[in-house]
C-alpha cells in the first residue's frame, strides 16, 4: 500500500455500534477506502474522554498531508 492511498484531506468517519469501533475510511479522488482504520472503543475509553479526543485529533492530522508537514515536520522531502 502507497502512502497515498492513506493520506488525503478528505475522510468519512462512523460508528460501528455491533463492533464497538469508531471506522475511519480515507476518501481519495471521491473514492472511499473499502477498509477503514478502526479505533477500538474500549482503547478510547482507556484513555479516558479528554486524552481519546486528543489522541483522535491527533492520528485525524497525522492522514492530513499538509498538517503532517506543518504540524509534526514529517515527509518534507516529499515537497
Amino acid at each position: 500500500m502507497d502512502k497515498s492511498d492513506i493520506l488525503t484531506n478528505n475522510f468519512f468517519v462512523e460508528y460501528d455500534e455491533e463492533r464497538r469501533h469508531l471506522c475511519v475510511y480515507t476518501v481519495n479522488n471521491g473514492v472511499k477506502a473499502d477498509v477503514p482504520i478502526r479505533l477500538r472503543m474500549d482503547s478510547l475509553l482507556e484513555k479516558g474522554k479528554e486524552h481519546a479526543a486528543q489522541w483522535f485529533g491527533e492520528s485525524i492530522f497525522l492522514l492530513i498531508p499538509s498538517l503532517r508537514r506543518e504540524l509534526y515536520d514529517l515527509d518534507k522531502e516529499e515537497l
